[in-house]
């Protein structure tokens, strides 16, 4: 920050740092011209000599993910999504066991298949190193036999889900032999890997839906199937004993010797 303050033919200046819009850091310029009886300021925003701004912190975070996604765009990256398996024989699920998303998964797994086979990876999450550790637990799932795997994570701040705008993590995603679903934040968060899933799920909870199967709705449709092919089944023999019958009242079944007696064709 620079200001500039006229009194009785002294000038001062200062500088100090200053956030912009996009979290980034800008030189501002103020001059503050004092003429009696009103105060004239004069606000400039400006980089060295009225360059445009240098992004910094998170700004130049958002720049580069901004690039990220573009080249994995034009990559193809974001158009593929494989068919998710409707019966998965074991769910892969990458998350921190000490997190809130891995607790709404498990409560949604009580509800709707409590005794589903899931296999849990953890990994931190969040914070300096997180990112090493989620690729490693997705090539760990991949390689055990899960026939899909779940990254979740809970709710943040935009700082605290980088993690799953990093490169190598959505790279992990993509070469991941198995599908993946992605369960990150709240339904209005989106990372980096929700583009390169093969299906974005909006939270923890909606991913344990998607994956796992509802056991009470599977054996309701056995229910009315059981029924239905009952249904089928004894009108089937019912016809077939009408048939009969109406066989058997012919007389020339009746009594064989009529074929006997019937004259010659």
């Amino acid at each position: 920050l620079f200001r500039s303050h006229r009194d009785a033919g002294v000038r001062e200046r200062l500088c100090q740092p200053l956030n912009d819009a996009n979290g980034g850091e800008a030189e501002r310029a103020l001059t503050d011209a004092h003429h009696a009886p009103a105060v004239l300021v004069d606000l400039e925003v400006r980089h060295g000599g009225g360059e445009a701004l240098e992004r910094r912190g998170l700004g130049e975070l958002l720049a580069r993910l901004e690039r990220t996604k573009s080249e994995l765009r034009s990559e193809g990256w974001f158009d593929r999504k494989r068919p998710l398996p409707r019966w998965p024989r074991c769910v892969g699920v990458v998350t921190s066991r000490d997190g809130a998303g891995w607790q709404d998964f498990l409560r949604t797994l009580e509800q709707r298949w409590p005794d589903y086979p899931v296999r849990l990876a953890h990994a931190r999450v969040q914070g300096q190193g997180s990112a090493p550790e989620v690729v490693r637990a997705i090539e760990g799932l991949a390689r055990s036999g899960v026939d899909l795997v779940c990254v979740i994570r809970g709710g943040g701040s935009i700082e605290d889900l980088w993690t799953f705008n990093e490169r190598a993590v959505a790279e992990a995603v993509f070469h991941c032999p198995v599908p993946v679903v992605t369960g990150v934040g709240h339904q209005t968060d989106t990372t980096l890997v929700d583009f390169v899933s093969d299906h974005r799920a909006h939270t923890p909870t909606d991913a344990a839906s998607v994956v796992i199967p509802d056991r009470a709705a599977l054996l309701e449709r056995l229910g009315r199937a059981e029924e239905h092919l009952d249904r089928a089944l004894d009108g089937a023999v019912s016809r077939r004993e009408e048939a009969l019958e109406r066989l058997a009242a012919r007389p020339v079944l009746r009594d064989p010797r009529r074929l006997l007696d019937a004259p010659a064709q």
